[in-house]
């Protein structure tokens, strides 16, 4: 029994320093009021975050050799004493260069913390328990961050109660909160292992040199970034889609937080039982799937969701990387500890990209990001990007252009996941792909394609499956059936394609190939539009058989005998518009020659 107060005497005043770490995260919602008080731009106001988390990358490594000076406890109690500074600075006023300072004074002081406030944990709590209780302070620093917009809320909205403070409020609450720690963490006797064998610089970094630290360095890195670009940019997506006020929009930062909060107290108990690697890729793969949903959603209600399921996923990644990098190498933890929170410099990478590319193409630019992979198991790959949806423009993209009632967008994005799997020693592979994008300002497409081959000695067989539905006629199929009204062509909107696709291959001699194909192509209107009725137009069918010889083995010469025969059938919505698509036939007899550039 006495142990157990013991236990919870010590951890009562680290769990209150862990609530303290969390008011680095008030820079999210207290750099949208500076960029409303002084009318900054987004790159401008995203400097704010940025600059925070710019001194992780200075003085997280110093900090953990500082700790093997002075001790954990002493750099806590200092990492608290930087903090109530920046905390003081704004009750002063809110000019643009006194914020710099204090932003400063925070991320500072958040370096200091978060890298000794971790490993001072571990001399308290060991073991497996370690993980899970990383995960419930993160849970007390999700409350203070899930506070801040509501007491800068309370503040702007409160005139009386804040003593003329406005939203800067915030500041002298968690500052009386910030001594309070410094005293009881103070008084809080703490037994620490003897510091470790005095390191420098070029020891701590040589620990990059292991993949499994470089790697959760990298993965934390993705965290913070994810975690300040939501809690900044959600408002502002709310606030450019729906027209809300920035006060408004504030609920959406908090929302966060408390999805945050709630994953981090579900995490410690789910922890204890679930495996942390499957714990982990559950994360990842909600946080994927939402930030899809930001990116193509203008729904409020899915806007929410999205920013939930975002603060739920990101909520345990930080405790599960930290514990695992420092159980790796346990006789290094305050080296560990010092690299691990360098790497939430990432908070200053992610904010500045995603404020550029909000001042270029608007919110949805700030969530869109490239490729990325995941290798589930050996044979099962998952694949997910965010490209630009066009090469040319939109005079380019359609047939009779962009239709007179539709707004062109700057950058129409798409985003695409696609599921890669292989079987029977990969004679089977199967390609399952979902894409949606944006092509103009309220017109969407979205391609569903299944692709199943199976290849094994001379045989090559593969079905594909490929559905479409367009905003505006991408294909341009029935974009070029009408002949109505030749003078004045229109582009169709609200289509949908559906095509089958079914081959196979035989190389029945090294030099000889033949190949029978089919296909079979639907197209529709979804929506009226213009001159173009709802209904289908048109449904082809189309066989082909080829014969191919190569005059040597492995050669670029290739000569064929192709023939092709096409059936269209047009429907009445098509033959309203008195369109023409005849049935053909076609035989080939040529000779291909590719010459080899590299």
């Amino acid at each position: 029994m006495n142990s157990n107060k013991n236990l919870y005497a010590k951890l009562i005043p680290v769990m209150l320093c862990f609530f303290a770490m969390g008011f680095v995260d008030l820079v999210g919602i207290a750099s949208n009021y500076v960029k409303a008080d002084l009318d900054l731009t987004d790159s401008q106001a995203n400097i704010f975050p940025s600059l925070v988390f710019f001194w992780f990358l200075i003085f997280s490594v110093p900090t953990g050799i500082l700790m093997n000076k002075i001790g954990r406890k002493k750099t806590v109690l200092l990492s608290l004493i930087v903090t109530f500074a920046s905390l003081l600075l704004p009750i002063f006023g809110d000019g643009y260069t006194l914020m710099l300072i204090s932003f400063s004074l925070l991320g500072i002081g958040n370096a200091l913390m978060q890298t000794s406030l971790n490993p001072l944990l571990s001399n308290i709590i060991a073991g497996e328990k370690l993980a899970s209780t990383l995960t419930f302070g993160q849970f007390v620093k999700a409350i203070a961050s899930f506070l801040a917009p509501y007491i800068a809320m309370w503040g702007a909205m409160q005139a009386i109660p804040t003593f003329g403070l406005g939203w800067r409020v915030l500041f002298p609450v968690y500052m009386v909160i910030a001594v309070f720690a410094i005293v009881l963490l103070g008084l809080t006797p703490i037994e620490e292992e003897k510091p470790d064998k005095a390191s420098g610089f070029r020891a701590c970094f040589s620990l990059l040199g292991k993949p499994f630290i470089l790697l959760s360095f990298i993965g934390i890195m993705c965290h913070v970034g994810i975690d300040v670009g939501t809690n900044t940019t959600a408002p502002k997506i709310l606030m450019e889609r729906l027209d809300m006020t920035l006060a408004e929009a504030g609920f959406a930062t908090s929302l966060y937080f408390i999805f945050r909060t709630v994953g981090c107290f579900l995490g410690a108990f789910i922890l204890q039982k679930a495996s942390a690697k499957s714990f982990f890729a559950l994360s990842v793969v909600f946080m994927l799937l939402a930030m899809v949903g930001l990116f193509i959603f203008h729904s409020e209600t899915i806007i929410y969701i999205c920013i939930a399921m975002i603060g739920f996923g990101n909520s345990n990644v930080f405790s599960i990387i930290f514990s695992q990098a420092l159980f790796a190498m346990p006789e290094k933890k305050n080296e560990v500890s010092g690299l691990m929170i360098m790497g939430l410099f990432g908070g200053t990478v992610f904010p500045l990209a995603m404020g550029v590319a909000g001042d270029a193409m608007g919110q949805s630019g700030a969530v869109a990001g490239g490729p990325a992979t995941w290798n589930v198991t050996p044979t099962q790959e998952l694949n997910f990007q965010i490209v630009n949806n066009r090469n040319g423009g939109d005079a380019d993209t359609y047939l009779h252009g962009l239709p007179t009632d539709v707004e062109a967008t700057k950058v129409p994005l798409i985003s695409t996941i696609n599921w890669n799997s292989y079987y029977l020693d990969k004679a089977i592979q199967l390609r399952y792909a979902a894409s949606w994008g944006q092509q103009a300002k309220g017109r969407n497409i979205m391609y569903l394609t299944a692709g199943n081959v199976y290849e094994k000695g001379p045989w090559i067989a593969y079905m594909d499956f490929m559905y479409s539905r367009q905003g505006i006629d991408n294909k341009g199929i029935i974009s070029a059936l009408p002949r109505i009204d030749l003078e004045n062509p229109q582009t169709a909107q609200h289509t949908e394609y559906f095509t089958t696709i079914a081959n196979v291959d035989y190389r029945f001699h090294p030099n000889w190939n033949a190949y029978l194909k089919g296909i079979y192509e639907s197209g529709k209107i979804y929506k009226a539009n213009g001159i173009f009725e709802k209904g289908t137009y048109r449904r082809t069918w189309c066989g082909q058989v080829c014969v191919e010889y190569y005059p040597m083995r492995n050669s670029e010469l290739l000569i064929f005998l192709h023939y092709q025969y096409k059936r269209n059938k047009l429907l009445k919505p098509a033959r309203n518009l008195d369109a023409i698509d005849p049935n053909t036939q076609r035989i080939s007899l040529g000779l291909v020659y590719s010459i080899p550039v590299f």
